[in-house]
């Protein structure tokens, strides 16, 4: 892969870590965006770099909002 690809892609993992905790994007957002990139990345001889990445960023559970009673 070229490496503007991956720099573009940290990029974007990162923008999704901030967006997924803020509330500003659903997971299935997210989850439609990570499986695109690596079906292109497959392509290429990418397994260590998606492992990488994938140690680099984790998506935590967020705290959802207490319930109106």
């Amino acid at each position: 892969m070229k490496r503007e690809s991956v720099v573009r892609m940290r990029r974007r993992f990162r923008y999704m870590q901030r967006a997924w905790a803020q509330g500003e994007i659903e997971w299935d957002e997210v989850q439609q965006r990570i499986n695109s990139w690596v079906g292109h990345a497959q392509w290429g001889d990418t397994w260590r770099l998606r492992e990488q990445l994938f140690d680099q960023f984790s998506f935590p559970l967020r705290r959802l909002p207490p319930a109106k009673s």
